[in-house]
């Protein structure tokens, strides 16, 4: 997930990492962060991470560094069950009562505010995609999803893995998608790496 403007997130994540309330922890790649029953906010400084629901381990989106994660909690909202990292990764944790004092002091509130509503932008688009009355609807909204991902996190993202993850459509169909509009001329994609799209 990509966000439009990074100011508030490099605020935000800057008191956070410089707060002698908050720790560094490190984290290889595979490993898992559980997140539910802690009440923890995380300045992803470094890396790329996977976040999981409550029902099904169903992967919500990838989050790449620099992003603050589980902002929500500052008003008791639990959404993400565990965090996954893609990549070796680096996180700043801050409780949420120290945080709120944090975000007081420095006037961060609507910064916190641009970042939960980009979340919340976020979460609709997915429903949206979820909800589409055809596997090829909700492919052709995904892959317009991924073409909008900065180059680096584009040419690292698997189309065939995005979307096996995120959706029930099978690979073959996925496959037969992709063809498809590859033949039409809207998208080309190399060793699964969208590489062009021209999708209306």
């Amino acid at each position: 997930m990509k966000p439009a403007n990074i100011e508030p997130i490099h605020r935000l994540g800057e008191a956070i990492a410089k707060s002698d309330k908050s720790h560094l922890v490190m984290h290889k790649s595979k490993q898992r962060i559980d997140v539910h029953n802690k009440n923890h906010v995380f300045y992803l400084a470094k890396g790329n991470i996977g976040a999981y629901s409550f029902d099904g381990e169903v992967l919500i989106f990838n989050i790449f560094a620099p992003e603050i994660i589980c902002l929500e909690k500052l008003k008791d909202h639990k959404i993400l069950n565990h965090l996954r990292c893609v990549t070796d990764c680096e996180l700043h944790v801050i409780n949420t009562d120290y945080l709120r004092d944090i975000i007081d002091k420095g006037s961060l509130w609507s910064d916190a505010f641009d970042i939960i509503s980009r979340y919340l932008y976020i979460y609709y688009v997915r429903d949206n995609n979820l909800t589409r009355p055809t596997a090829k609807e909700s492919i052709i909204q995904y892959l317009k999803y991924i073409w909008g991902f900065e180059n680096t996190q584009r040419e690292s993202t698997s189309v065939y893995t995005f979307l096996l993850e995120r959706t029930h459509i099978s690979r073959s169909l996925i496959h037969k998608v992709l063809s498809e509009l590859e033949k039409d001329g809207v998208i080309s994609v190399s060793r699964g790496i969208l590489t062009m799209c021209n999708l209306p």
